[in-house]
């Protein structure tokens, strides 16, 4: 995908521009007083991977399974948790003011 944009906004932006070539292989068109100046984009069709999300999940459930004791395991960390209190921002006991 292309995108024209002017040569300030491609300034402000610069790292929003860059992460968007970077991870989506974006291509951008700067232009001043409208005049095409500059072209930002991917350094090859190779430089960018995109993952989708099929394969994202395949490899995500390829992974190692949680063990037999995991669940128990997690089940007892909960119950060594301090919950939190129902509001957080409430003052504490221990404050010293």
């Amino acid at each position: 995908m292309v995108r024209t944009i002017n040569a300030t906004t491609a300034a402000k932006h610069f790292r929003e521009v860059l992460n968007d070539v970077e991870h989506r292989g974006e291509t951008f068109e700067v232009e001043r007083h409208g005049r095409l100046v500059a072209r930002i984009g991917p350094t090859s069709p190779a430089a960018v991977r995109l993952v989708r999300w099929k394969e994202a999940l395949g490899a995500l459930s390829a992974g190692p399974a949680p063990d037999a004791d995991f669940y128990g395991d997690l089940e007892e960390v909960k119950r060594q948790v301090e919950r939190l209190p129902e509001d957080p921002w409430a003052p504490s006991s221990t404050a010293p003011f």
